[in-house]
């Protein structure tokens, strides 16, 4: 196996950008060269069997240790999310779901899977996803908490973004004929309340996520345009990767 690039990519963009997909091909691309890959399905395997291990109140008791250990992580969230107006219960039941993914996190660097192989491990719908979604859908009037948000989850930011840049229109139309297909699949792909304008604004706190995410972090960003093919985009990473190979 050759050696890794990057330890971590996240891939990012509004809902209906195309995030999985493009990963999908990334990830396959790279595995026929060479690299040794962990997607996202190979990942949740991974941590599910840990959890898999333990009896429900042990992990619940595992999560609330994890917490205790890492309290700046949901104390900025929790402070994040707050510091937006209007206030929305959902924005924290968001900061519930990122601690709980920083969580899966821990488990999956504990128990020795980040270093037993050279791997890239290969995301979406991960940690910077997450913190936009806890916006929700919120004009970004306060952004010193989440500097101090990624402050305190320097170590598991992403080596790598890749930002799936497309329109509001754009998202709609594709989350329009993903529940045509497969019905909602999570809180932004019902629809309620959305619309074009909401989105390209919200597509602009995207951005400033990703900036400082990469400034803290020193990630490399790689932008895409989403209209181009998923096997374009797939190239355009892939070549970005090879390009900082050893």
């Amino acid at each position: 196996m050759k050696a890794c690039p990057v330890k971590k990519i996240e891939f990012v963009g509004l809902p209906g950008a195309g995030k999985s997909t493009v990963a999908e091909l990334v990830t396959a691309a790279l595995e026929a060269r060479g690299f040794h890959c962990i997607d996202r399905a190979s990942y949740r395997c991974i941590v599910g069997a840990e959890h898999a291990r333990h009896n429900p109140i042990r992990r619940k008791i595992g999560y609330l240790r994890y917490l205790l250990s890492h309290p700046t992580r949901l104390v900025h969230s929790l402070g994040f999310s707050i510091a937006q107006k209007p206030f929305v219960f959902n924005g924290l039941r968001r900061c519930y779901h990122l601690t709980r993914k920083l969580h899966n996190t821990d488990i999956f660097v504990r128990g020795g899977f980040a270093s037993a192989v050279n791997a890239m491990l290969v995301l979406d719908q991960d940690l910077l996803q997450e913190i936009w979604g806890i916006l929700y859908l919120r004009p970004m009037l306060e952004a010193s908490e989440l500097v101090r948000l990624l402050e305190a989850l320097l170590e598991d930011l992403p080596d790598a973004i890749v930002y799936i840049k497309v329109d509001g229109q754009k998202a709609l139309a594709r989350m329009g004929e993903r529940r045509d297909l497969v019905g909602p699949i999570g809180d932004f792909d019902r629809g309620v309340g959305l619309d074009a304008k909401t989105l390209d604004r919200s597509a602009t706190d995207f951005t400033r996520i990703i900036e400082i995410a990469a400034t803290v972090r020193g990630s490399l960003i790689i932008e895409l345009d989403g209209c181009l093919s998923p096997e374009i985009q797939s190239a355009i990473v892939v070549a970005s990767l090879e390009a900082i190979s050893p």
